[in-house]
């Protein structure tokens, strides 16, 4: 079998952009701490990088992950699987993590998104994630921001909130 020219040059184009894509990185948990940075977390033994994809499953079901890396992914998957819970540790701040960025889909089937909790009138965290393709929301999944509010009272826009336990809005 023989490349022409023009098949040649395709075929090293699609490798270069094969081999731009990063590793899948698989939740295992027990790594000492439930920090997302932390390698031993990982099945891989390594933290994900820049353009890597996450993968949360029965590996990993045990194991609740506090996400503290400020990279780009490539995906997210969360199977039915995996029923812990993954907390999202972006801030208001944007010279800090403020913002989950991953740019292609999102799956999740399995399990809880959150962010830490903020105290008192103090506007710290939040949860903010950024999907370059699809999100699917399963139903053995949810997004739950529950206790994760002001404690007090509040004022966002003018506007004093009447009651305490609230994330600010009306």
């Amino acid at each position: 079998f023989v490349l022409t020219p023009p098949l040649v040059a395709i075929s090293v184009a699609l490798c270069a952009a094969l081999s731009s894509f990063g590793e899948t990185r698989t939740w295992k948990g027990g790594g000492g701490d439930a920090l997302a940075s932390t390698g031993a977390n990982w099945e891989e033994g390594v933290a994900p990088a820049a353009g890597d994809a996450v993968t949360f499953d029965e590996t990993g079901r045990d194991y609740p992950c506090t996400w503290d890396i400020d990279v780009a992914l490539a995906s997210w998957t969360q199977t039915a699987d995996y029923t812990n819970v993954v907390t999202i540790a972006t801030e208001y701040d944007s010279t800090k993590f403020d913002c989950l960025e991953i740019s292609g889909n999102v799956v999740l089937n399995g399990g809880t998104w959150t962010h830490l909790a903020n105290s008192g009138t103090t506007k710290k965290y939040r949860l903010c994630a950024s999907v370059g393709g699809d999100m699917t929301i399963g139903e053995g999944a949810k997004i739950n921001a529950d206790m994760c509010g002001y404690t007090a009272k509040i004022t966002v826009n003018g506007k004093t909130s009447a009651y305490g336990g609230n994330h600010g809005g009306f």
